[in-house]
């Protein structure tokens, strides 16, 4: 059975199944789904079953919808499709995609681990260090680990990087905004630093003009927005990032 799942920081805030012929999303309360975000138009979008399919409408937006970061008046809608609303995430999916995604990632008993969150697979690296998909065995719930590998060059070197990582991380955890990743726990266990963070899906700005193209001056804009209300919102917190990528934003 199809559904549509709302995410904001990558957590699923609610959840319809979508058996009606309509479903309205927007700001109002009279809206099947409501998106109480400024952003989000009174009545800003419906998804609509049309023949066999479900179709996604504009109904008169005033900041439009997006369709895997592509902008859209309506477009069927296909497993796995992310709409993005404002500055929420509404994702198309079926009870067997919705179930694997809420599901734990496995342990296994011979998973390596780093204080409380079990590695469960490497998600990328660099020269300092590796990002591996974890488990939270306390929390239950899938997490990024950034790691730090402390056995590596002299030890002035890796004092100062030791300290710039935990500030990193101390940094982080100051901060609570939708569009900057959390930062939950930091520690250091056998020669590595390390600390966990929100897992989000996804893919690179980079990767995504790779396979789709450049996008359009107006989305452009508005994800350029996005990064810099962030850190606008980190140096309030005095946090000043000093590595802004726009490849990843």
């Amino acid at each position: 059975m199809p559904k549509i799942l709302l995410k904001y920081n990558d957590k699923v805030v609610k959840e319809i199944t979508l058996t009606d012929v309509v479903v309205t999303i927007g700001r109002k309360e009279d809206n099947d789904l409501v998106i109480d975000n400024l952003a989000v138009s009174s009545h800003h979008a419906r998804i609509a079953r049309l023949d066999d399919a479900f179709v996604i409408q504009d109904t008169g937006s005033t900041n439009g919808i997006f369709l895997n970061g592509e902008k859209v008046a309506q477009h069927a809608l296909k497993y796995g499709d992310q709409i993005m609303i404002g500055k929420h995430l509404v994702v198309f999916q079926d009870d067997a995609a919705v179930a694997a995604s809420l599901a734990p990632a496995p342990e296994g008993d011979s998973a390596p681990r780093l204080g409380r969150y079990a590695l469960v697979k490497e998600l990328g690296s660099g020269a300092m260090g590796t990002v591996y998909l974890g488990r939270d065995t306390v929390g239950h719930r899938n997490v990024a680990v950034k790691t730090l590998r402390l056995s590596m060059g002299d030890s002035e070197e890796l004092s100062d990087d030791k300290k710039r990582f935990s500030r990193e991380a101390e940094s982080a955890k100051q901060l609570a905004h939708p569009t900057i990743v959390k930062v939950y726990d930091a520690g250091e266990e056998r020669g590595t630093a390390y600390f966990a963070m929100e897992l989000l899906d996804g893919v690179t700005l980079r990767d995504f003009c790779a396979k789709r193209g450049t996008v359009a001056v107006k989305r452009a804009a508005e994800i350029t927005a996005f990064v810099a209300e962030a850190m606008a919102y980190a140096h309030a917190k005095n946090v000043v990032h000093r590595d802004i990528k726009p490849e990843i934003s």
